[in-house]
């Protein structure tokens, strides 16, 4: 009596889920298949996972995640900021001359190119330097500014007040 109570049991779960790739339409009876889409799944042209924080560097030619492989810049009239929006970001190239610029508000990156070690490295108006940190300037004034670390900027915040 049992196995018979188990054999039903399974029989009726098995039988009532429903295929949820198929839809059955009304009015005509035909059937139309549903492209499965992964939901916050997006790429950007290059193939990046932009939900996951992937954005594409034409220097390292792959997807990186800017907020762990970049040295981060900090707008002049708020260096204390942690958001995101603001923060710019900086990847150098393997051989240091070359210098990819991330600017908030901006479609694409920048690169910036330096003709000798100790130089500027500069793209049109930009202007970044690298001594004691970076310092970024367009028409030549400072518009941001970091201390040369990859990652968040360490405050002191982050301790307990106990």
């Amino acid at each position: 009596m049992k196995n018979n109570l188990v054999f039903v049991f399974v029989f009726v779960v098995f039988f009532s889920c429903k295929d949820t790739d198929v839809v059955v339409v009304a009015d005509d009876s035909e059937e139309k298949e549903i492209e499965n889409i992964i939901v916050g799944a997006n790429t950007d042209s290059e193939g990046c996972l932009t939900t996951a924080g992937y954005t594409w560097s034409k220097l390292k030619k792959d997807c990186v995640r800017l907020f762990n492989s970049a040295i981060r810049l900090y707008p002049k009239t708020n260096p204390e900021t942690q958001d995101a929006l603001l923060i710019s970001y900086i990847i150098l190239s393997d051989d240091g001359m070359e210098a990819e610029l991330f600017i908030p508000n901006h479609d694409q990156s920048l690169v910036l190119i330096r003709t000798n070690e100790g130089l500027p490295y500069i793209f049109n108006d930009y202007e970044l330097t690298a001594f004691e940190g970076f310092t970024l300037r367009q028409n030549g004034e400072v518009i941001y500014l970091g201390d040369g670390e990859i990652g968040p900027k360490f405050t002191g915040k982050d301790k307990n007040d106990d």
